[in-house]
């Protein structure tokens, strides 16, 4: 019976492998506001790029604007209130002269305006945090790039704050970005052993 005969070819080999992989950005930011409130508005469209400060959400704002006026009036009502402390103060020094008050007296009025001075502080420092939490009603894009789908629509209410906030969307950057395959723990030894001619791999 004949037997057929061939000769070995040697020749380099490239071993190579298909994954299925993705491109990742670096750098992503969720949206979430830091008030709560009514979702009124909403002001992009899914897969919108968007720069930083751009508008997203509008939050319902007439309780902060309610809040607002109130802490006005606050203020001015303990503006009032120094005023005529300052006032009694004045007086309090030239009667204390003729001797018509006390020392105690005067301590006294003294004592009330610092306290009213005092409050005026709290009263201001309360309407500054209410025209901040205004315009946080207000919600604009953290950074630059890409922004997914809405996690909310209009009407929804949503909770704000640091802890427990309500994801609205997430933003992602354009440049840079990178690359994830699913590689098996096997893949990295297999691809750093040597060949069999003791080259490199």
């Amino acid at each position: 019976m004949p037997v057929g005969v061939a000769e070995p070819l040697a020749k380099r080999v490239t071993q190579w492998d298909e994954y299925s992989g993705r491109f990742e950005a670096v750098a992503s930011v969720e949206v979430r506001a830091r008030v709560s409130g009514f979702i009124e508005k909403i002001d992009f469209r899914d897969g919108q790029i968007v720069n930083v400060g751009d508008p997203l959400f509008t939050i319902d704002q007439r309780p902060y604007e309610i809040a607002v006026e109130s802490a006005e009036a606050d203020v001015a009502r303990n503006k009032a209130q120094v005023e005529l402390a300052e006032l009694q103060v004045s007086r309090g020094a030239s009667l204390i002269a003729s001797r018509t008050i006390t020392e105690a007296e005067h301590d006294s009025r003294k004592s009330a305006l610092a306290v009213a001075r005092a409050q005026l502080k709290s009263a201001e420092a309360a309407l500054r945090n209410a025209k901040l939490n205004l315009e946080w009603t207000n919600v604009t894009a953290p950074i630059a790039g890409r922004i997914s789908d809405r996690k909310v629509e209009a009407g929804n209410l949503i909770s704000g704050g640091q802890t427990g906030a309500t994801l609205l969307a997430t933003r992602v950057t354009l440049h840079p970005t990178r690359s994830l395959l699913p590689l098996s723990d096997a893949s990295p030894p297999r691809y750093n052993r040597p060949t069999l001619s003791g080259a490199p791999a």
